[in-house]
């Protein structure tokens, strides 16, 4: 009998410390590692919502086009986010890609043509996303046009992209 009650208590207090394991990052890093079919026409579509979305927020901040607040954005997102003006067609450290858009843009505004969001590839690696900057941002008070651009590397893409939001392109 004595035997019996030991065993029964060693039980009750053996199940009585379980841990209870948060799992819920392991899945999502499960579901960043899972195999996914992206073709480049996904990739642009992701693009476009997520520069859109990501503008949009930038330009509800009191100072859009603050320095800080865009390089704590591309870093937090892992983006290159940079504001640019007619001033950047001399300026030969941007890229040639951004400077050809950038003149196409001006163009457009000069010739009272539409202009709309742009999705570029960079390179294999690089997709170029840029929009004309809302009137409202103080920044485009001194100049006759501004455009966000943003770099997305198609690796991060790809990485935090859900089944599910691929399904809705």
């Amino acid at each position: 009998m004595r035997i019996l009650f030991l065993i029964f208590l060693t039980a009750l207090t053996s199940c009585g410390n379980l841990e209870r394991i948060d799992t819920s990052k392991i899945q999502e890093e499960v579901e960043h590692h899972k195999v996914k079919r992206i073709t480049e026409t996904q990739i642009q579509g992701l693009v476009a919502q997520k520069g859109k979305k990501l503008i949009e927020f930038i330009e509800k901040k009191q100072n859009c086009a603050d320095k800080k607040t865009l390089d704590s954005l591309g870093k937090q997102y892992n983006l290159l986010i940079s504001l640019r003006t007619e001033a950047d067609l001399s300026n030969k450290t941007i890229l040639q890609k951004e400077r050809e858009i950038l003149d196409a843009y001006l163009y457009n505004k000069e010739n009272n043509l539409p202009i709309a969001e742009n999705i570029q590839k960079l390179n294999e690696e690089l997709v170029l996303y840029t929009l004309p900057m809302n009137q409202k941002c103080s920044a485009t008070n001194q100049t006759k046009l501004a455009i966000w651009s943003v770099q997305f590397s198609k690796k991060e893409i790809i990485r935090n992209t859900t089944v599910k939001e691929l399904k809705s392109l």
